[in-house]
């Protein structure tokens, strides 16, 4: 393969979620097999760390989130889109670039590779056709004119219009990530200690996380938030979250291994009527520490689970049932431990080798 191959990889919003999370291990594998890269993205999250690889050359491009003004987080999102524009059609390129585009957010990159003429792939991370106008506006331009769209599911996929060059790649595990956890179901067991990490939406399922805490006050909870200290406080005032002993909320953590090593379950309580996972990258971590998961009906996670076996499909807005779940799955050591070991099992099936496999394969038809 030519070693001064080029891709240009764009993505807006450094935090520590699921979509850079994949970015970083995306990148990381191709300069293994050979390409040279370029990404452009925000500061103070955790494609930070791919600084550290000789072979990726960051730009930083100042984008963040303003929780007090949708105006001014509307401009930062406005001005760094152009930013991308203007870069892609006045650069001198030494060789003809990839563009890559991770998430639909980035459409200046990909605007401004469709009018220079360069191959464009898209990695798509949500299901924009419940997120709103914008989020469904950028997806028909992608659908539009990008050469390649890589998507994380087959339910995400079917939500396209196009069938076209649209290349389904689930999501891998971080190698390092899995160094991190520790698959122990003897003392995950003893633990009973259920783990939800999750954005600070009302959609995710985060209020029904604290009302099954107040309820089921035999078993721990922990609820990781990315979100900032400030807004976590905030969720815990509105939720009276310090009148729930058996609760535990965190802020935003650059490494969040140490707490699937001090979980038992996890769960995912997105309201499929308000939100549909398109992945569920939480989900298959937990699996990757041996914990069996509570997942919605519809969505990526759902292709994950098998109901009964590695761990139980069930929806926020049946609560009851989800208790059940819960007390099924620490009714006994042995029913514990078969499901465990068959979440661990689940896990090998997504490893970051294969995606960067099957990413690169997509990439070099391009060049």
């Amino acid at each position: 393969m030519d070693k001064t191959k080029e891709i240009y990889a764009f993505h807006l919003y450094n935090d520590f979620s699921g979509s850079p999370k994949v970015l970083k291990s995306v990148l990381n594998g191709l300069t293994r097999k050979e390409y040279h890269l370029t990404l452009f993205t925000s500061k103070n999250g955790i494609l930070d760390s791919l600084g550290k690889n000789r072979n990726i050359t960051i730009k930083e491009v100042p984008y963040k989130f303003h929780a007090d003004s949708k105006i001014k987080t509307a401009f930062k999102f406005f001005l760094a889109n152009l930013k991308y524009l203007f870069f892609i059609l006045f650069a001198n390129y030494k060789t003809k670039p990839i563009i890559y585009v991770n998430t639909i957010m980035p459409w200046g990159a990909a605007l401004g590779a469709k009018l220079r003429g360069l191959p464009l792939i898209y990695h798509y991370h949500e299901n924009a056709y419940v997120k709103g106008k914008l989020y469904m506006t950028l997806t028909r331009l992608m659908e539009k004119i990008a050469d390649k769209i890589i998507c994380v599911s087959k339910t995400q996929a079917k939500t396209l219009k196009r069938d076209k060059n649209v290349f389904i790649v689930p999501n891998g595990l971080d190698n390092e990530f899995i160094a991190r956890v520790s698959c122990n179901p003897t003392d995950a067991f003893k633990r009973k200690n259920i783990l939800m990490l999750s954005s600070l939406k009302g959609f995710k399922g985060v209020n029904e996380f604290c009302i099954l805490a107040r309820t089921m006050p035999q078993y721990k909870f922990t609820l990781v938030l990315n979100d900032t200290e400030d807004n976590c406080m905030q969720f815990k005032s509105a939720n009276d979250c310090d009148s729930i002993p058996n609760l535990k909320v965190y802020s935003r953590a650059s490494d969040v291994s140490r707490f699937y090593n001090d979980a038992s379950i996890v769960v995912n309580l997105s309201d499929k009527r308000k939100f549909i996972e398109t992945f569920g990258l939480t989900i298959i971590e937990g699996m990757a520490a041996g914990l069996p998961v509570i997942v919605p009906s519809v969505g990526g996670p759902s292709e994950m689970v098998k109901d009964g076996e590695n761990g139980f499909i069930a929806n926020v807005e049946n609560l009851p049932l989800i208790k059940k779940r819960i007390d099924y799955i620490f009714s006994s050591y042995e029913i514990y431990l078969q499901m465990s070991k068959r979440a661990f099992d689940s896990a090998k099936n997504f490893t970051e080798a294969a995606m960067i496999v099957k990413i690169s394969t997509i990439i070099d038809q391009l060049g």
